[in-house]
């Protein structure tokens, strides 16, 4: 299967970016340039609002993204054609993730609820009442055995993947947490990233906070995990 380039969102802090004519990327951050060799392969267009997220299933075969035009979108990675696209009533589509199985996809919008579709019909299948402020990130965890949403409510919560049933709030925060990631190969752990300027580890398990890293003197929007954590 080919590689796929996505150029998702330009947030803050990018102050100029420009494709020069030899199709490098440049992105200009305060004084800093940084220069990225880039080759596009094919613009998946359809969508009528920004599109907020985006992710691979884990077999690499779709790709899902999410709008403020109030849809998930399903793409074939091979063909790049739109093969579903799921209306979400409850606003705009903020995170997503796909099962581990790669039979569910699960969205997060700006209601608060998540929801759970199952990929191959784009048929939804639940809607579950889960924070008091918009759900900004949700991830699967590494061993498959929950869900993870974060929300503008200061919270991260955790579900049942097989059953969705509500298993555990983690409280730790005390502003906006932005970005939830899985880790830990062996032992599955969560990664938050806050407004508040912190970053925390959560062991997903025992459903409690490992560490806080400080060191920021803003607010956090994104946070990434290498592949060999364990």
């Amino acid at each position: 299967m080919a590689s796929i380039v996505l150029y998702l969102y330009l947030y803050l802090g990018v102050e100029l970016a420009v494709v020069l004519k030899d199709k490098s990327f440049l992105g200009h951050f305060a004084r800093n340039a940084h220069v990225f060799e880039c080759k596009e392969l094919q613009v998946l267009e359809g969508r009528t609002n920004a599109v907020w997220c985006l992710v691979l299933s884990h077999s690499q075969r779709h790709l899902a993204s999410g709008s403020g035009d109030n849809t998930a979108t399903i793409w074939n990675t091979d063909t790049f054609e739109q093969l579903k696209v799921l209306q979400v009533e409850g606003g705009n589509v903020y995170a997503l993730d796909f099962s581990t199985d790669d039979q569910r996809l699960f969205t997060g919008s700006v209601d608060g609820n998540l929801r759970v579709w199952r990929v191959t019909t784009g048929e939804r299948l639940y809607v579950i009442p889960a924070h008091d402020g918009a759900i900004t990130s949700l991830c699967t965890t590494k061993d498959g055995l929950y869900i993870a949403t974060a929300s503008f409510d200061h919270t991260i919560k955790l579900w049942r993947a097989d059953t969705l049933n509500f298993e555990a709030t983690l409280v730790g925060h005390t502003d906006v947490v932005k970005c939830v990631v899985a880790a830990g190969n062996d032992n599955p752990m969560l990664v938050s990233a806050s407004w508040d300027g912190t970053l925390k580890i959560w062991d997903a398990k025992k459903h409690k906070e490992i560490h806080t890293l400080r060191g920021h003197e803003g607010k956090i929007y994104s946070v990434a995990v290498s592949s060999d954590t364990n």
